[in-house]
């Protein structure tokens, strides 16, 4: 129950269904379905019934495609024998959230996790060969401008596949929307601008402008060139990552359209931004002279995130 999680305050209680009628649905489905994606909200929640799918699918011979879930950090970390049974029913994608860089941070977030849980999942995965994909929130209430940037930071040292960067966003109910009213942080109560993308507040050391140029900035040093570079190489040398790579790239037309849109939308954020705030510090990153050439940038880069599932994929991918 993270003090910025919406889902406890929308769904009251947590209803599974059986690892049987799980694996029944899947056997429904379209044969020519690459990925099949569980989308609870913590899919790992309960380890022992992820076991139990599991073993279902590798009984079934369902495992001839990729699964991707939702994970804690310590589920992964408590119950590395059943990261290995979810390997080998091919589920390789496996998406936890890093959220912070420091344990302050962790711990008024109420993660119930630490930064040494953190590098001892990401170690477990890398080591069972799975794709990563992390998350991390841009301005956690305390953070000052350093701290972003040793996120960043951090979610480049770590073995990450895919790296999602998002703002702040105070949904109502959470207590992170009561401590950011009371404070007066919120400088946007229209709920349908809040997208996770756009800040919709600031915090007590970062603007909504300062806010937004750090998840920019973000997925330009994550999805940069050298960093892509170095990414590959590593992919390369894990015989089960190759497939990342040996895939046919029929999806380039289609993330060239992706990542022209997303470059506008950026574009457009920023300009709007600019227009409601103030004391920017863009002169962090040296590499971009502009606005518009910054956010061009980030949507060229920010785009790869979908680039990296897809291009793995000739299908869609279904939830």
């Amino acid at each position: 129950k993270c003090n910025f999680c919406c889902v406890p305050k929308i769904w009251k209680g947590y209803r599974e269904r059986t690892p049987r009628e799980v694996v029944n649905e899947i056997k429904q489905m379209d044969t020519n379905a690459e990925i099949i994606a569980f989308v609870d909200d913590n899919f790992c929640h309960d380890m022992k019934r992820v076991g139990e799918i599991c073993d279902l699918i590798i009984q079934e011979d369902l495992n001839n495609r990729l699964y991707s879930c939702f994970s804690r950090i310590d589920s992964i970390v408590k119950h590395p024998e059943v990261v290995d049974k979810m390997y080998a029913a091919n589920m390789r994608v496996v998406f936890i959230g890093i959220e912070a860089a420091t344990q302050e941070s962790l711990d008024k977030m109420k993660k119930k996790t630490t930064l040494d849980d953190i590098h001892n999942a990401y170690r477990i995965l890398e080591e069972k060969e799975m794709m990563i994909w992390g998350g991390h929130i841009i301005g956690n209430i305390n953070d000052k401008y350093e701290d972003v940037e040793a996120l960043i930071k951090l979610s480049k040292t770590l073995p990450l596949d895919i790296a999602q960067y998002t703002v702040i966003t105070p949904y109502p109910g959470t207590e992170l929307y009561e401590t950011a009213k009371e404070k007066n942080l919120i400088d946007e109560y229209d709920y349908t601008e809040y997208c996770e993308c756009e800040p919709p507040m600031h915090t007590p050391y970062l603007s909504r402008m300062e806010l937004l140029e750090l998840e920019i900035k973000a997925y330009q040093e994550f999805y940069g060139s050298w960093e892509s570079l170095k990414r590959i190489r590593r992919w390369s040398k894990n015989p089960a990552k190759k497939w990342l790579l040996d895939k046919n790239m029929s999806t380039f037309k289609e993330f060239g359209k992706f990542k022209r849109k997303t470059a506008y939308y950026f574009i457009d954020a920023y300009k709007e931004m600019l227009c409601k705030t103030e004391g920017t510090k863009i002169d962090k990153s040296p590499l971009v002279s502009g606005p518009k050439s910054y956010s061009i940038s980030a949507g060229v880069i920010a785009g790869l995130i979908t680039f990296f599932i897809t291009m793995a994929l000739d299908q869609g991918y279904i939830s």
